[in-house]
Formats: C-alpha cells, sequence, structure tokens
C-alpha cells in the first residue's frame, strides 16, 4: 500500500483546525482594524496640512510675509510637532500590519503556532498551593513586625541613650575631632 505524498502535502498546508479558522479570523479582524486606523490617520494627516496651509496663509495676509514673524514659527512648530506624532503612529501601526500579514501568511501555510495560553503556563496543581502562598505572604509581613519592634523608641537600648562605650556624649576623643 503505498501513499501519495501530494495528498499528504495538500492537507498540511491549508487551515485544517478549528483552532486555526479562529486565528486567521483573528488576525484577518487585526488586519481590518489596523488598515482602519492607518486610513483615518492619514486622513487626519492631510486636514492637518491644510489646516496648516490655511493658517500660514491668514497669517501671513494679517501681519506681512516675514521670517521674524513669531506667530508664524509657532504655527509652523505646532504643525511638525503633530506631523512627527503622525509619522511616529503610522510607523507602528505599519509595522503591526506586516507582522500580522506574515502570521496569517503563516497560519495559511500551516506553519503559524500560537503562543501557549494560560493554562499550558500554569500547572493544574498550582490551584493546590493555597496553603503554600499564605506562608510565603505572612513571612515578609511577620519580618515587617519583627523591624518595627526592634526598631522602636521603646526599645531603645541605654547604650543609645547616652553611654555610649563608657564616654559621656560631650566627652570626644582626639580621633572624633580631626
Amino acid at each position: 500500500m503505498t501513499t501519495d505524498s501530494a495528498s499528504l502535502k495538500s492537507s498540511e498546508g491549508a487551515c485544517s483546525s478549528i483552532g486555526d479558522e479562529r486565528e486567521k479570523a483573528k488576525i484577518v479582524q487585526k488586519l481590518v482594524e489596523i488598515k482602519d486606523k492607518l486610513r483615518a490617520l492619514n486622513e487626519k494627516r492631510e486636514a492637518d496640512v491644510e489646516k496648516f496651509l490655511t493658517v500660514t496663509k491668514q497669517s501671513e495676509m494679517s501681519r506681512g510675509i516675514g521670517p521674524d514673524n513669531p506667530q508664524r514659527a509657532r504655527i509652523r512648530n505646532n504643525f511638525e510637532r503633530q506631523n512627527k506624532k503622525h509619522t511616529q503612529e503610522t510607523e507602528t501601526l505599519q509595522k503591526k500590519l506586516i507582522d500580522y500579514e506574515e502570521r496569517l501568511r503563516q497560519v495559511d501555510a500551516g506553519e503559524y503556532e500560537p503562543s501557549p495560553s494560560k493554562s499550558r503556563v500554569f500547572p493544574v496543581g498550582i490551584r493546590k498551593a493555597k496553603g503554600m502562598t499564605e506562608t510565603m505572604v505572612n513571612a515578609p509581613i511577620e519580618l515587617a513586625q519583627r523591624v518595627k519592634s526592634a526598631f522602636s523608641a521603646d526599645n531603645v537600648n541605654s547604650t543609645h541613650n547616652g553611654n555610649v562605650g563608657g564616654k559621656k556624649n560631650n566627652q570626644l576623643t582626639t580621633k572624633e575631632i580631626h
């Protein structure tokens, strides 16, 4: 009995499982969202350019043309800031778009393996560790209480009150002076 290798490859390349279909649907939805965001961002950028042109034209007419016009410089700085922000947002969205397109290509080719879900990351036995976590939480609390009680004003030793090593507070040695 021989198997046809072409028929095996044809079933490997396509999205065969329900998980693959779900992943593909998620990726397609993300692609649509990113494309919509890019379209809206481009429209906003075009509107900002038109606004900049109209405002600069109005400032030229009202105050005259000149490089020393402070209002024109403020308008230009504001436009450049907005343009830089739009450029950065566009770049990040384009990177995401490229990543999702690559992921979609991998899902279609059957090469994509999604990251493990949270249930796989945490073993089933972790739910039974409740008592152990309470012990770990109580240990820092107990330590904090001991430190607080050890260094409170009620527990100050007599060596810290005035007599340190048999000397009074106002007596200093020559080493302490220099």
